[in-house]
C-alpha cells in the first residue's frame, strides 16, 4: 500500500501534465504527515534530515537549486522548516489535550545533567 502511494507521488513529481502548485499541494498533503512527531523527541540531526528532504522535493517540483529561490518558494506556499511544523504539532497536542480536561504526563527525554 506505502509503496504504490510513493510510486502515485513519484509519478506526480516528475510528470510534466501538472503545474508546480498541484504538486506542492500533493506533497504536503500526503508527505508531509508526521504522524506522532508530538509526542516522540527527535533528534535535530533528524530534524534537518526531514528538511533537507522537504528542500530537494521543492527543488525537484520547481526545477531549481538556488537555495534562496527555494526559501521563498517554501515561504509563499506555507512550507515553513520541519521543525517548527513539529513544534506547532507538539503545542497543539498538549493543549487539545489540556482543554478537554485530560491529564498530560510529559516525559523529559535525557539525563538529568541536560537540565542542571
Amino acid at each position: 500500500m506505502i509503496y504504490g502511494q510513493l510510486q502515485i507521488i513519484t509519478s506526480l513529481v516528475y510528470s510534466s501534465d501538472f503545474n508546480q502548485m498541484v504538486k506542492l499541494q500533493q506533497f504536503k498533503l500526503y508527505c508531509l504527515p508526521l504522524y506522532a512527531t508530538e509526542v516522540m523527541p527527535l533528534s535535530e540531526r533528524l530534524v534537518q534530515s526531514l528538511d533537507r528532504c522537504v528542500r530537494q522535493a521543492v527543488a525537484k517540483i520547481f526545477a531549481t537549486l538556488d537555495n534562496n529561490c527555494i526559501k521563498e518558494i517554501r515561504s509563499l506556499c506555507d512550507l515553513p522548516d520541519i521543525g517548527v511544523l513539529i513544534e506547532c504539532r507538539r503545542v497543539k497536542f498538549v493543549d487539545k489535550m489540556l482543554t478537554n480536561g485530560q491529564y498530560v504526563f510529559l516525559v523529559v527525554w535525557g539525563s538529568a545533567d541536560d537540565f542542571l
